[in-house]
C-alpha cells in the first residue's frame, strides 16, 4: 500500500495576505495608499499592474519615486493622463512596458487605444534614464514623438514599436543620430523603407557597432537593398522579417551566403586554439519568407 507523502506548502504572512486584499479592492483602499510603507506600496502596484487594475485615477497614488520597472500591459485604464502622472514621478523609471496585446482591427478597438505622442512625449521629458520601451501596437504613436523619445532618452537598448503604424523612416534617422547604445529594435507594420536603414546601418550611424536584433515583419515598403544593409550589421545576432512583398528571391540568396560564411567562420575559430582559449562566437537567428 502506498503512502502519499505529506508536502508542506508556505503558508502566506499576515502582510502579504493584507497586500494581496487591497490589491483585490484596490479602488477601496488607495487613498490610503500614499501612507504605507515604500516597501508595501511597491508590492501593491505589482500586484495591481499584474491583475490589470492599474489605472489613471489609481497609479499616481502607487507609484513611488524610486520605482524603475513598470509593466502597463495588463490595463486598459491608463491613458496620456495616467502615463504623464506616472513619468512626473517616476524619474528614475528604466524599463516600461506600455503594449497592447494586438492591433486594432474596428473604429472601436482603435477608440480604445488611450496611449498616444502626448503620453510618449512626457516619458520622454521626465524619464531620461529609460533603457527598455515596449509599446506594441499603439496605433496613434507618430515618428514626431519617438523621436522625441529617442533624442532624450541616450541609454535605450530595447526599443520594441512593433504595430506601430504611423512610424516611418523619421525614427531611424533619430535613432541612427541618437542610439549608441541600442541592441534590439522591432519596426513590424510600420511604413520604414529602404533610404530609412540605409541611414541606420551605415557606419556612422550611433546605433551601427551596437545593433544585435532586428524585427521588420509586415513592412510593405522594404527592398532587397533595405535587407542588404541590414545583414551586414557586424553584431547582428537575429533578423525576423515576414510578409515583406517587395522582397525577392535576391534577398535568400545573399542571407544564404552570408549564413554560409559565418558558418565558415565558426568552423574556423572552434578549430583555433590560444593562451586565452577558444573565442565565443555568437549564435545566429534569422527566419524570412520570400515572395
Amino acid at each position: 500500500m502506498w503512502k502519499h507523502a505529506m508536502v508542506e506548502r508556505p503558508v502566506d504572512t499576515l502582510q502579504t495576505l493584507c497586500i494581496q486584499r487591497m490589491a483585490r479592492n484596490i479602488e477601496q483602499y488607495v487613498s490610503s495608499a500614499a501612507s504605507l510603507p515604500a516597501f508595501v506600496r511597491a508590492e501593491l502596484l505589482r500586484l495591481a499592474c499584474k491583475r490589470g487594475v492599474i489605472s489613471d485615477a489609481n497609479a499616481p497614488m502607487l507609484v513611488l519615486e524610486a520605482t524603475n520597472k513598470l509593466d502597463l500591459s495588463h490595463t486598459s485604464s491608463i491613458s496620456d493622463v495616467g502615463l504623464s502622472l506616472i513619468a512626473e514621478r517616476c524619474h528614475y523609471l528604466t524599463w516600461i512596458n506600455i503594449n497592447r496585446h494586438s492591433l486594432a482591427s474596428d473604429e472601436s478597438e482603435s477608440e480604445s487605444d488611450t496611449i498616444t505622442d502626448a503620453g510618449i512625449v512626457q516619458l520622454a521629458r521626465n524619464c531620461p534614464n529609460l533603457r527598455t520601451v515596449l509599446c506594441r501596437h499603439r496605433g496613434h504613436i507618430t515618428s514626431q514623438a519617438v523621436s522625441t523619445l529617442v533624442t532624450r532618452c541616450k541609454h535605450l537598448s530595447t526599443l520594441d514599436l512593433g504595430g506601430c503604424v504611423l512610424l516611418d523612416d523619421a525614427v531611424l534617422s533619430s535613432i541612427a543620430e541618437n542610439s549608441r547604445s541600442l541592441k534590439s529594435l522591432n519596426m513590424s507594420f510600420s511604413q520604414v523603407t529602404e533610404a530609412g536603414f540605409q541611414a541606420l546601418t551605415i557606419s556612422s550611424s550611433a546605433c551601427h557597432s551596437t545593433l544585435e536584433e532586428i524585427h521588420v515583419t509586415n513592412c510593405r515598403q522594404l527592398t532587397d537593398e533595405a535587407i542588404k544593409c541590414i545583414a551586414q550589421l557586424p553584431k547582428l545576432s537575429i533578423f525576423i522579417f515576414h510578409n515583406c512583398p517587395r522582397v525577392s528571391s535576391t534577398s535568400r540568396a545573399y542571407l544564404d551566403d552570408i549564413m554560409e560564411r559565418q558558418a565558415r567562420e565558426q568552423r574556423r575559430q572552434e578549430a583555433q586554439r590560444s593562451a586565452r582559449g577558444r573565442k565565443q562566437v555568437r549564435p545566429v537567428q534569422m527566419s524570412w519568407t520570400i515572395y
